[in-house]
């Protein structure tokens, strides 16, 4: 039997050949009436998509010149346009994304959500009068999670992380529980057993609690004398990270904020000599720490595969089974970390200028020439 093709349909349904392709598409040019009547008439004549013809239509679309590149919606949530200028992981985000949209045939439009006088309404008008078919929705920058406002029924959507809560979109993450996993493992892999974990409250959050879930777990399967009370803060300040380190004694911490080693660093502490330190999310050209790269620039990138596959396929709106792609991180050696001989250390120092009772890193009016210092907290 010869197969049903797209020229079949449109004369069944009595419209251009164009209009089957779209409406077969799910394109929001076409109204939903018609396009339910297309499907119809499709499934009535038997219709079924030729894979190779699909896949010289996605080379093609690739090879489109950059000038007439499709646009992409790159969703934005800060309190200022273009956020990746000011943040690191931000920042390899966006460059996975653009590396990827430019090699399928795409660019991509910052659409800043948080404009002065753009509103839901708004953002949404403009997106459909550009012609826009997918978009991207970047981590929330004024709210650990939340509802992503923007209308995305006629389009195709993906969200980047946790941080859209509603409705529910198709996502991308790296994988931060295997992340902070990874970080225990290895710490212990190197001789460390008192390992005390730090955690900015509002970042788990904003991760779904993944890297709490991590710790948990390795408090689980650790003897229990190596288990040490987790700090969580919803601001990390010296005052009180150092008050947990006085009354933990970790021979080892691992944190998922950059800041906690430039406090110990400028308490005095010897790393890795007195204290191994592990950051949990490591950007290169950033620190010199051991830590885990939870490869953004990847993440970024199977966003936009991932989106270009839901135009492609017509899958627009609200999904009714999510899926999310993780992205495996690795760890990476750095120099706040070494190999314990004969077992661990058996606690932690108190960082230089750091007295017994004191709250936070102080500088000592006389310092010991060449001193190590410990003792106990």
């Amino acid at each position: 039997m010869k197969p049903v093709t797209q020229a079949d349909i449109a004369r069944a349904a009595g419209v251009t050949t164009a209009t089957v392709s779209m409406a077969l598409r799910n394109h929001a040019a076409i109204p939903e009436a018609t396009r339910a009547r297309i499907r119809a008439v499709a499934d009535r004549l038997g219709y079924r998509p030729d894979p190779q013809l699909s896949k010289l239509m996605s080379y093609m679309r690739a090879r489109r010149p950059s000038a007439a590149a499709t646009p992409l919606a790159l969703l934005t949530f800060h309190d200022e346009s273009s956020p990746w200028r000011s943040a690191s992981f931000l920042r390899r985000l966006h460059s996975g994304i653009l590396r990827a949209a430019a090699a399928l045939g795409y660019r991509v439009e910052e659409f800043w959500t948080r404009q002065p006088g753009m509103d839901a309404a708004r953002l949404s008008g403009v997106l459909r009068t550009r012609g826009i078919e997918g978009a991207i929705a970047m981590p929330f920058g004024h709210a650990p999670r939340g509802r992503l406002e923007t209308d995305i029924s006629e389009i195709s959507c993906i969200g980047i992380g946790h941080s859209v809560s509603e409705p529910d979109v198709h996502r991308v993450a790296p994988d931060q529980f295997r992340a902070a996993m990874l970080a225990f493992e290895r710490l212990r892999a190197l001789g460390y057993r008192r390992i005390g974990f730090a955690l900015n409250a509002v970042a788990d959050e904003r991760t779904a609690h993944q890297f709490l879930a991590a710790y948990l777990y390795h408090l689980h399967v650790v003897p229990r004398e190596q288990r040490l009370p987790l700090l969580v803060l919803r601001t990390m300040e010296p005052p009180r990270f150092f008050a947990w380190m006085r009354a933990c004694r970790p021979d080892a911490v691992a944190c998922n904020q950059i800041n906690p080693l430039n406090w110990l660093t400028a308490a005095g502490v010897k790393l890795p000599d007195e204290l191994g330190f592990a950051v949990l999310d490591r950007s290169p050209g950033i620190t010199t720490a051991s830590g885990v790269d939870q490869q953004m620039e990847e993440v970024g990138a199977a966003a936009v595969e991932q989106l270009v596959g839901l135009i492609r396929r017509g899958d627009r709106g609200a999904p009714e089974h999510p899926r999310t792609v993780l992205i495996e991180p690795r760890w990476v050696d750095g120099d706040t970390t070494r190999k314990i001989e004969g077992g661990a250390p058996s606690g932690s120092p108190r960082p230089r200028g750091v007295s017994a009772g004191g709250d936070g890193p102080r500088r000592s009016r006389r310092p010991a020439s060449g001193s190590r210092r410990r003792g106990s907290a």
